[in-house]
């Protein structure tokens, strides 16, 4: 069974945002729009990259993450960043293009780091259970290839998660890449929310998502992988051939490739898309798959409906 035989009413053609009266016009419009200055460059932090050059281009691990809080919580989550993780780590954090930073605060996360921080200067706005959250971390590993550093593996993080306990180096050299769970068809159509469901039929996800490196026919029975994006780790290699894919994968509207289509997509796709494309491949990752490190649980309410409004200082 091709992807083009599967029925048009299981393919998605939803609308990015759902009519919701209490979402004032312009915020919609936004929402629509979340990706269309993914250009746009934040030059402080540019010319920060530019005028302190690192020591070290390689690193065993690259840590992505995202915020969008208040510059208080930002230092406390790079705290336990920094704290529970080995020198030769690099930290790569993106800021929501919607959350104000004053130069001195950009400032002291910079320094905060010794070399070990990159500051993403490619600003997505993010929006709560959408797939600009997917393109920001994607957009993370994108600026650390273009200044020319390379890393064995990456582990996705958020704000609303914290290490707790070293020792994170030692278990992805050992497993390789995270503990991932199939969603299945029958899952998929039991899926009220619709989350699941977009995703499962993006098309995308079935032409080359879920065929790895295979772009030939995927059934609708093919399973998705998922799991908590939080604390997972897959191979760079892995990581970088899903962008890649992504990019050369054209589509029509508004998107000029599925990478940046990510911002028109009406789910939460970080916690299927690593997943899905290296447990895939999972012939090529050397180890055996294992649970996500030790983190804490932080609710900050970035997932909140809305959450995308907040513009703390």
């Amino acid at each position: 069974m091709s992807w083009t035989d599967i029925p048009k009413p299981l393919i998605f053609q939803t609308p990015l945002v759902k009519h919701n009266s209490s979402i004032p016009q312009n915020v919609q419009f936004r929402f629509f729009n979340a990706c269309h200055n993914m250009q746009m460059i934040d030059h402080r932090i540019e010319k920060l990259q530019q005028s302190r050059p690192r020591p070290i281009n390689h690193f065993p691990l690259l840590i992505s993450t995202t915020v969008f809080e208040a510059f208080e919580y930002v230092v406390g989550h790079l705290v336990s960043l920094l704290a529970f993780t080995q020198p030769n780590t690099l930290i790569v954090i993106h800021l929501n293009k919607n959350t104000k930073y004053t130069k001195d605060q950009i400032e002291k996360l910079w320094d905060m780091g010794r070399g070990r921080i990159i500051l993403n200067h490619v600003r997505i706005e993010v929006l709560a259970y959408h797939g600009s959250l997917a393109r920001s971390i994607l957009s993370n590993l994108e600026v650390v290839r273009d200044l020319g550093i390379t890393f064995h593996h990456v582990m996705l993080m958020c704000s609303n998660a914290w290490l707790v306990c070293p020792g994170v180096e030692d278990h992805i050299s050992v497993h390789g890449s995270s503990r991932t769970s199939p969603i299945l068809w029958e899952e998929v159509r039991k899926d009220r929310g619709e989350h699941s469901p977009r995703a499962f039929f993006w098309g995308p996800m079935v032409q080359f998502v879920r065929g790895g490196r295979n772009m030939d026919e995927v059934s609708s029975t093919n399973p998705m992988w998922k799991s908590k994006h939080e604390g997972a780790f897959f191979p760079a290699d892995l990581a970088f051939e899903l962008i890649d894919g992504l990019k050369a994968f054209q589509v029509g509207g508004n998107f000029k490739n599925a990478l940046d289509e990510l911002c028109g997509i009406n789910t939460y796709l970080e916690e299927f898309l690593f997943q899905t494309y290296v447990t895939v491949n999972i012939n090529r990752v050397k180890g055996k798959a294992g649970s996500s490190p030790p983190l804490i649980a932080v609710f900050t309410g970035s997932h909140r409906r809305g959450g995308w409004k907040r513009t703390d200082t």
